[in-house]
């Protein structure tokens, strides 16, 4: 959701029904390739299972991607991080398609001390946010990063 007050866009990522499809379709190819390669039936078992306990892993963490990015004339972008918004540089390894959106930025450093120069990647599914909004995205990074 894109709410536009005094220069503000603000943009509310949900859970993605096609991230989770991603994950199980290429969770499923891995299995398939498993099952027709040549190792010994021990092994395939035990890939096999670690296979499943990563999928389990990537489920619930595919489930966790609400986020909050906002962009102000005065601030830059920011990233919302337990319930505060933080600067970011948004850098121009961003990668923007029509489906997903490669987010790679750098925190800020903060007035009090805290240094966080940790280059961060976040994943915007096409379907975590409205089709408007996402098309709202896209033109503001490609406005103020991507030149």
């Amino acid at each position: 959701m894109v709410r536009e007050s005094a220069g503000t866009l603000v943009f509310r990522c949900a859970e993605s029904k096609l991230l989770i499809q991603y994950v199980w379709v290429l969770h499923a190819f891995v299995l398939l390739a498993l099952v027709l390669n040549d190792l010994p039936i021990t092994i395939k078992l035990i890939l096999s299972l670690l296979v499943l306990i990563h999928l389990r892993f990537a489920l619930s963490n595919s489930q966790k991607t609400h986020a909050t990015i906002q962009y102000t004339e005065s601030m830059g972008w920011e990233f919302l991080v337990d319930n505060v918004f933080k600067p970011i540089d948004v850098l121009k390894s961003t990668v923007i398609t029509t489906k997903v959106l490669f987010l790679h930025f750098n925190y800020k450093p903060l007035p009090q001390g805290l240094r966080w120069h940790k280059k961060c990647t976040f994943l915007v599914v096409s379907d975590m946010l409205s089709e408007q909004d996402y098309r709202h995205l896209v033109v503001k990074l490609r406005m103020t990063v991507i030149k």
